[in-house]
This record gives C-alpha cells, structure tokens and sequence, in this order.
C-alpha cells in the first residue's frame, strides 16, 4: 500500500488545467470561473450582519465583568433604525442590517445572555 501523499502526487502529476473559454451564464451549472468576478455594486446595499450575534459599541467590552442591555433584535429585511447607545447591544440575525453606532459585534454562542427591557 502507498501513503496518501504518494497517491496523491501519483493523481496530480499529469493534470493540467483545461484552457479558459467563455459560455453563456445558462451553461455554466457545475463550472468553475477561470479568473475573479466582481460585483458592479454591493448586494446588499447596506451593511449587514454575517452570522448571528449582538451589535454592541467596542468601548463598552474594555471591562470584561460589564452587563450591556439588550434592547431590540434585528432580522434580516428590517429597516435599520434603532441606534445602539453605551451600555445597549443588539441582538442581530444573519443579513440583518447593522444599527447606528455599534463598533463591534460579539458571535452569539460566546457571550452569555440575560434580556432585559431598555431603561426609561
């Protein structure tokens, strides 16, 4: 029996890559792009939310031992417009876009959570 790595070269050693040709977009199901494509604008538009979490402003997390109030949840399709003030965060889903003010965002499985209703 052969180790990985000499099957490995043994299956690499005579590839080559085929040459580039330009289909049209319906053909290329299960193609791979032969150089890098760029968007022509954004999409989304806005700054968005790329995994589940809170939005919370960075100073705020200086002191490791600082309770922030949760005080809203943002879903992807809803319109930005809570602001995120110190002491607050966010709790904000996949897409979602992101509030006003927040410098930083924490993953959700890290941080421990305990809701409370934003202070009068």
């Amino acid at each position: 029996m052969i180790s990985y790595e000499e099957a490995r070269q043994f299956v690499l050693q005579d590839l080559r890559a085929l040459p580039a040709k330009e289909i049209e977009l319906n053909d290329a199901l299960g193609l791979v792009t032969a150089g890098t494509v760029r968007a022509r604008e954004p999409s989304p538009r806005f700054a968005n939310s790329a995994m589940d979490g809170f939005a919370l402003r960075a100073q705020d997390t200086a002191d490791s031992a600082r309770s922030l109030v949760i005080v809203d949840t943002i879903f992807a399709g809803d319109q930005a417009t809570l602001t995120v003030k110190s002491g607050e965060a966010a709790r904000i889903m996949t897409g979602a876009p992101l509030p006003t003010a927040p410098t930083a965002s924490a993953c959700e499985k890290r941080p421990r959570s305990i809701p409370k209703a934003r202070p009068s």
